[in-house]
């Protein structure tokens, strides 16, 4: 039988009896161990990504006619790889522009002939968005029997004229429209006109004088105006002129052109000798292929073809044309 002294004593060597780690001490006193602090790690705040905006090509003058259709790619370049995203103000009627890939795409009526002006947009999807603004100029002229037009839908028309042999000015002569002002160089263009106050520009199937001497040679005369060529230096002008029985001239003149406050530059007028052998009245109410050709002495070609109707008769001044300029952006 067990006693409650044996009971506590037995409790108290079960107690006295369990295991124990003796603390370690120095020189008497109980060492403490601390937890090494954690080591810090570099925590660098990442640098927000600068934002570029896009940048839109200069677009030179897209040359169309009625009936022919526009696949113009707008062609935005973002440095940063973002995508862009394209929308437009003053669209003509009938002409859309796809969002997305930046295509505008448009077949010009005859009723919509004249200069025309697309502001276009492109913008990222960066943080913050940023955008681009362009003006892109349209010339939609009108068709006339004498014009062989070569359209690229995505560079626009070029014209030729009919064979010198094949009559084409018969009918009602188109309107006059003027033409779309771009900067340079993408503006760059030529016209002839035939005006003794004034240009007079000339479109086909207008009439040209040949100023006769009878027997002692024979004449005509034009005025030329550029935009976008060297003005500071002499010019080169290349003529011919040819019915479908004879040449009247092919000759080049060396000129200097006189700067104007509208951008272009003239020279009123240059006088070309119609080739011998007289006399000369078989030109008159001919019709005759004009080729003008202006070369700068930077090497810009421009050119300016017309079917025109010979005559003797003086002429009256023709009514100036009246350009347009693109709206401000």
């Amino acid at each position: 039988m067990i006693t409650s002294d044996e009971v506590i004593v037995g409790t108290k060597m079960a107690l006295d009896g369990c295991p124990h780690t003796p603390t370690p001490t120095r020189t008497g006193m109980p060492i403490t161990t601390a937890t090494p602090p954690p080591t810090p790690t570099s925590t660098s705040t990442p640098l927000s990504k600068i934002n570029h905006a896009p940048t839109l090509p200069q677009l030179a003058v897209y040359h169309a006619y009625p009936g022919y259709p526009v696949r113009l790619v707008i062609g935005g370049n973002d440095p940063d790889g973002d995508h862009l995203s394209y929308s437009a103000l003053a669209l003509p009627d009938g002409a859309e522009l796809d969002a997305a890939a930046g295509v505008l795409s448009w077949t010009p009526r005859a009723d919509q002939i004249g200069p025309r002006f697309v502001q276009v947009t492109c913008a990222d999807n960066g943080s913050p968005p940023l955008s681009a603004a362009a003006v892109v100029p349209f010339e939609v002229s009108p068709l006339d029997a004498c014009i062989i037009p070569t359209c690229d839908p995505a560079t626009g028309c070029t014209d030729n004229r009919q064979p010198v042999s094949e009559s084409c000015c018969e009918g009602a002569l188109p309107e006059r429209v003027g033409e779309p002002l771009a900067d340079c160089p993408a503006g760059f263009v030529l016209f002839v006109g035939r005006n003794n106050s004034g240009f007079g520009r000339l479109r086909d199937c207008d009439g040209l004088r040949v100023i006769n001497f009878l027997q002692s040679g024979a004449s005509v005369r034009f005025n030329v105006e550029a935009r976008c060529v060297n003005d500071v230096q002499p010019v080169k002008v290349d003529a011919r002129l040819e019915t479908k029985i004879r040449l009247l001239f092919d000759l080049e003149q060396t000129v200097l052109l006189d700067p104007s406050t509208d951008g272009y530059a003239r020279t009123i007028p240059v006088v070309f000798p119609v080739t011998a052998p007289a006399p000369f009245y078989d030109f008159e109410g001919a019709e005759a292929q004009l080729t003008v050709m202006l070369t700068d002495a930077d090497g810009v070609v421009v050119e300016d073809h017309l079917r025109l109707l010979l005559t003797f008769d003086v002429l009256e001044d023709l009514p100036e044309t009246a350009d347009m300029s693109p709206p401000s952006q």
